[in-house]
């Protein structure tokens, strides 16, 4: 019964910030673009921090966290990987387990951490000197000058778990001129949320819409 009571409030709290009205930012696209979060994925730690290279380059890297965190299955999976040779005879697992079913399950895991790291961790930087936002790698690299971002959205994400605590995210967008919006990251730590988008914001030139200070 608590537990839905605080569910129900903590929805409502979100709700309160991300169906805001846009139009007391007095702006034609704050009035177009959508509030409510992205479809993105989550962490209950920052998976990425932003760095500086000189006045005009600004990039994120990966946190030791995020990559402790891929690491553990890429450790894990060659780890038991190597107790399923030909030598041991997949004494690990259940005989009725083939060794070489055994070993597509070791290699799984060691698949997974190395999806995570790749996929979770893609280059983004904002370069002042070329004026231009580079996000991603090969074909799903993006690249948006500064002249057509119009703002920066930071909006909450409140994630409901079934096998832990409960938490928000705060998600980190561009808004184009046409209030498309284009997913930056997505933070743990409120507050470094809103540092690094004021940073991004003082770089870019562009307006800030921050909702979480509300």
């Amino acid at each position: 019964m608590f537990r839905k009571l605080k569910e129900y409030l903590k929805h409502c709290e979100e709700d309160s910030k991300n169906n805001i009205n846009a139009s007391k930012y007095n702006d034609k696209v704050a009035t177009k673009t959508d509030w409510k979060p992205l479809n993105t994925s989550v962490a209950n730690f920052n998976t990425c921090v932003l760095e500086s290279a000189g006045k005009n380059l600004l990039y994120f890297k990966t946190t030791m966290s995020m990559k402790m965190f891929s690491g553990f299955f890429i450790v894990i999976g060659l780890v038991l990987l190597s107790f399923v040779g030909p030598m041991q005879d997949g004494r690990w697992f259940p005989e009725t387990i083939d060794e070489g079913l055994g070993q597509l399950m070791c290699l799984t895991f060691t698949i997974a951490g190395i999806y995570l790291l790749y996929f979770t961790s893609p280059p983004i930087a904002f370069d002042g000197n070329k004026r231009l936002l580079i996000k991603g790698r090969g074909h799903r690299r993006k690249a948006i000058y500064f002249s057509e971002i119009y703002a920066l959205q930071l909006v909450p994400y409140y994630f409901t778990s079934s096998d832990g605590p409960d938490y928000y995210n705060y998600q980190l967008n561009v808004v184009l001129e046409n209030a498309e919006r284009f997913h930056i990251v997505s933070y743990y730590d409120k507050g470094k949320a809103r540092d690094d988008a004021a940073a991004i914001s003082w770089l870019t030139g562009k307006i800030l819409w921050d909702v979480l200070k509300e």
